[in-house]
């Protein structure tokens, strides 16, 4: 980045915003000199960096609940280690990644895997109304009614189990 484009960076940055972002950093100061332990969850930014997907920047839980996602967004952008232009908040899983005496914060991202479950769970339910909608219909109260059962197809309800399996 040459100088002209830190200063078009700089200069897009509002007092409101910067406010805001100092708000979110001096509420999160501690949690931002902490060491951020292998395994655990977090709320931030990643980048690619040498093939690898790196954490730049997190956000306590507490500061994500309390501001707004746009002053939550800008503080990860302007926090983050490296400059990216398309920064999204995402839940990440923090792996450590050793390079020679250097360790590195690699990242897992948990928000991809989150929205595929909302996908299939969304399918799911449209499933469970038509389910609902098919236990109305009167040829099947009337077969419950003479002979104790559901129709076939009837009977069990979907449901979570079985929603990530292939069919």
């Amino acid at each position: 980045m040459d100088s002209s484009d830190d200063e078009s960076y700089a200069s897009s940055i509002d007092s409101e915003d910067e406010e805001n972002m100092d708000n979110v950093y001096y509420d999160d100061q501690d949690y931002h000199d902490d060491e951020r332990i292998d395994n655990n969850y977090y709320i931030g930014s990643t980048g690619v960096v040498d093939d690898k997907l790196l954490l730049l920047s997190v956000v306590s839980p507490k500061s994500f609940f309390k501001y707004r996602i746009d002053d939550v967004l800008n503080f990860l952008k302007h926090q983050s280690l490296i400059y990216t232009s398309n920064t999204e908040i995402q839940i990440i899983k923090v792996k450590y990644y050793h390079s020679g005496n250097d360790v590195y914060y690699t990242s897992i991202n948990k928000t991809y895997y989150l929205r595929i479950i909302q996908r299939l769970w969304r399918k799911r339910l449209k499933e469970r109304e038509e389910f609902y909608r098919k236990r109305v219909n009167i040829f099947a109260l009337r077969h419950r009614e003479l002979n104790g059962c559901w129709p076939e197809g009837l009977n069990n309800k979907p449901g979570l189990h079985g929603l990530l399996c292939n069919k």
